[in-house]
């Protein structure tokens, strides 16, 4: 048997403890894939191969794994007909063949009169003879290779748990939220590109859409305006600011340390 069918194995026991799985050889030195000492295909393959990002079994019929036959989906139900797919993670050069017949010392040898029938003397399956720690490092090898992929999965996940808890930790509080601070900032172009046409340029540009702000700021929200807050799950804080003098909706972000404007619209004429 080789490694990839080991692995095979391996992975249709865990999930289907109780269906008598086994691989077995012809006399052309093929593979196939039994359940419960039934063939799951009339075909043999070079190889069967579980193919993790898939989640299933297949039989390879090519010598790069290019062209295989499914044999188990993803939910360990086997397929019936011929469905003919490819996967990326059949690696020839870890097909290396183990020897199964080869005797362990801590395995008694058989009596001489026990019956032994022909055609279980010709086949090799799974069930032969528990493996030895080399086999075991094979197999493990193989299933790294195949399951590499997880590790970016992995990091990803991780990566996304340091981000979460960095947000956490950085998130302003709502009272440290000034609406007439944010507003003057928005109108005197704070959020704007620096290469932006409506951005002040110099000193004295600068100091005048300062004043004009807060001007504007204070007649516009002088009536009053309304506020509303809310929080994603301890990480960031949507806050929405609705200025009916202005006819303005704002809305701001605040994460990592600070508030940040997102954007403004206009609040349609009800009239």
């Amino acid at each position: 048997m080789s490694i990839p069918s080991q692995a095979a194995l391996a992975h249709l026991r865990s999930i289907k403890p109780n269906d008598g799985w086994a691989v077995q050889k012809d006399d052309k030195g093929l593979l196939k894939l039994l359940r419960r000492n039934v063939p799951l295909s009339d075909n043999s393959f070079l190889d069967i191969h579980y193919d993790s990002p898939k989640n299933i079994v297949v039989g390879v019929m090519t010598k790069d794994g290019q062209t295989c036959q499914l044999l188990v989906d993803e939910g360990g139900k086997p397929v019936a007909g011929i469905r003919v797919v490819s996967v990326s993670t059949y690696v020839p050069g870890t097909a290396r063949n183990v020897n199964f017949t080869t005797a362990r010392s801590n395995v008694a040898p058989p009596r001489r009169n026990t019956p032994r029938s022909a055609p279980a003397a010709a086949t090799e399956t799974a069930a032969a003879l528990p493996l030895s720690p080399e086999q075991n490092k094979e197999v493990l090898k193989y299933a790294l290779s195949s399951w590499g992929f997880r590790s970016d999965k992995l990091l990803y996940t991780f990566g996304i748990i340091l981000l979460y808890l960095y947000m956490l930790q950085t998130c302003p509080s709502m009272r440290s939220f000034d609406a007439k601070k944010e507003l003057k900032r928005v109108l005197r172009g704070h959020h704007l590109p620096e290469d932006h046409p409506d951005k002040p340029k110099g000193f004295f540009e600068d100091l005048a859409a300062r004043v004009a702000a807060s001007v504007t700021a204070e007649l516009a929200t002088f009536p009053g305006y309304e506020m509303t807050m809310t929080p994603f799950g301890g990480a960031a804080i949507l806050v929405e600011v609705r200025v009916p003098t202005a006819k303005t909706t704002c809305y701001w972000v605040g994460a990592f340390g600070k508030w940040h404007y997102v954007h403004s619209r206009e609040i349609p004429d009800t009239h």
